[in-house]
């Protein structure tokens, strides 16, 4: 989590785990360090650069459940309607708990002017988010468990060329 004093993180906190399944991971690890996106503003409401990279205290071994994910470069421009997939334990639905076994779905990146129509999220989609889902609500990334105060962990998106 992010502290208030310098938006430093308390890494001695925070454990990796991989694998499909949430509990037992497969293998988890301690985290060294936690590198949160430059223009994060954990202050503000609007979630733009909500990323971070974690580097861990040990290797992780690759297995048939562990792999590497590819990483696009920085100036990667996402075409519309192209596929992504979203991946996690979360919740799949508002108030739901989280699932044990990891789950997967493919989504389609959506035009930001489309997003910030006043009928979809009004204005609030800015340069440092992207857009992706389906208008219609079919899938998505996250759902919150309110009666965690919390939203659903693990969430994350995986883009495929």
């Amino acid at each position: 989590y992010l502290q208030k004093d310098n938006n430093k993180l308390n890494n001695w906190r925070w454990t990796a785990s991989f694998g499909i399944l949430l509990r037992p991971p497969t293998q988890k690890k301690l985290v060294r360090r936690i590198i949160v996106h430059e223009g994060y503003n954990s202050l503000g409401l609007n979630h733009e650069y909500d990323v971070a990279v974690v580097e861990l205290a040990s290797a992780i071994e690759f297995t048939s459940d562990v792999h590497s994910v590819c990483l696009p470069e920085a100036s990667h421009v996402f075409p519309d309607n192209s596929s992504c997939f979203v991946t996690g334990w979360g919740a799949l639905e508002n108030d739901g708990y989280s699932v044990n076994q990891l789950r997967q779905a493919e989504i389609r990146i959506i035009n930001t002017a489309t997003c910030n129509r006043r009928e979809v999220y009004n204005g609030a989609i800015t340069p440092g988010m992207l857009c992706a889902g389906y208008l219609k609500g079919e899938v998505d990334a996250c759902q919150v468990n309110r009666s965690l105060l919390q939203q659903a962990s693990n969430c994350s998106v995986t883009f495929v060329r």
